[in-house]
């Protein structure tokens, strides 16, 4: 409900609006789980997937009405959600970020109407990969998964 339907629920209350005043702008939280897919969660990835095709539909069909909607995925945010977890690194070794900064780096991708807003730069990287070699990046996504199970059967944190 949360990750994909609070932003269908937010549209519909605010385009019209935004159409009547001549346009408006609308940041979607997805997650670089929405574009790779997150090893070992399957409800959080399948939600943020959806989260980032809501976007997607939602650029596609108001684009017109000079509705401008963006889509972020970062990595990893330093919030309650990862509290317990390195502070230094996500999973993946990406870095973990303030929400302040991911907040500037929202604004600046909001003003010049950047859909994808990718706070780690490795996310893109990954995702072209993934676009690239599909099969491949399956494979290693295993590899992964396989060795969070690994881990969590030994208690310790996957990384």
């Amino acid at each position: 409900q949360i990750n994909v339907m609070q932003s269908v629920y937010t549209a519909r209350h605010l385009f019209p609006l935004y159409k009547d005043r001549g346009g408006g702008a609308l940041m979607i939280t997805g997650s670089a789980a929405g574009l790779l897919t997150l090893a070992g969660n399957l409800p959080y990835s399948v939600t943020k997937h959806a989260a980032v095709a809501v976007a997607e539909w939602l650029r596609m069909s108001y684009n017109a009405d000079n509705i401008n909607v963006s889509c972020l995925c970062p990595q990893g945010v330093n919030t309650n959600m990862l509290a317990g977890h390195d502070p230094t690194t996500v999973w993946g070794g990406g870095e973990l970020l303030s929400p302040d900064r991911v907040a500037e780096i929202t604004i600046d991708a909001m003003t010049q109407n950047t859909f994808m807003v990718l706070p780690h730069p490795e996310v893109g990287a990954f995702f072209k990969f993934k676009a690239k070699d599909y099969d491949l990046w399956l494979q290693k996504m295993m590899k992964v998964h396989q060795n969070n199970i690994a881990l969590i059967q030994q208690n310790k944190r996957p990384r």
